[in-house]
């Protein structure tokens, strides 16, 4: 697995897909997890929380099913890239996984990937503005896969919070939107 940045909504599945990939394939080792900097203290909480449930798991099908080795998640940490730089993050069977930094302000560390395979490429940027470095990083790939957002459903819907009084839904709904916006004028 291989997270862009911490926010909770691209970290939430972890828990779940460590227990599927264990228990649905016998796995007798953790799901690496890599990441920028940062990502052992993910991992560690996510282990901790799971703590528990991993003994009920190995318990209730058996050893062979479960392996306890398997359980949980192991934390595969790298520096964010400079600008400009794109190093190996993993890489086998041909599969070749490059990581390099992109701009998610302020929101750090936060990391782009490109996937590389039988010559074809594929680049997630993750939650992140248009960038130079992100540019070049995407350049002659197959398949770029990046943030989009609709500036005209987010003041929809900032309207609708205003309109019934939620303040700071408004507020957070006002800030994506200039962000975006931002971003799509830079673009």
């Amino acid at each position: 697995m291989f997270l862009t940045h911490f926010h909770s909504d691209h970290i939430d599945g972890l828990g779940e897909m460590a227990l599927l990939r264990w228990t649905g394939g016998a796995h007798a080792a953790p799901l690496p997890v890599h990441g920028p900097d940062g990502v052992g203290e993910v991992v560690a909480g996510f282990n901790r929380a799971y703590e528990q449930d991993a003994v009920y798991r190995t318990a209730h099908p058996g050893a062979a099913v479960a392996p306890p080795s398997g359980a949980g998640r192991a934390a595969n940490a790298f520096a964010v890239p400079a600008d400009g730089t794109a190093p190996v993050v993993w890489e086998s069977k041909g599969l070749r996984v490059t990581a390099f930094a992109v701009d998610h302000g302020p929101v750090r560390p936060a990391v782009g990937y490109r996937f590389e395979y039988g010559g074809r490429a594929v680049v997630v940027s993750g939650d992140t503005s248009k960038s130079a470095n992100l540019t070049a990083q995407a350049k002659g790939v197959d398949l770029l896969v990046h943030e989009a957002l609709s500036t005209v459903l987010v003041k929809r819907l900032n309207e609708a919070a205003a309109a019934a009084d939620r303040a700071s839904v408004a507020k957070i709904l006002r800030h994506a939107s200039h962000r975006r916006a931002l971003r799509i004028c830079v673009a």
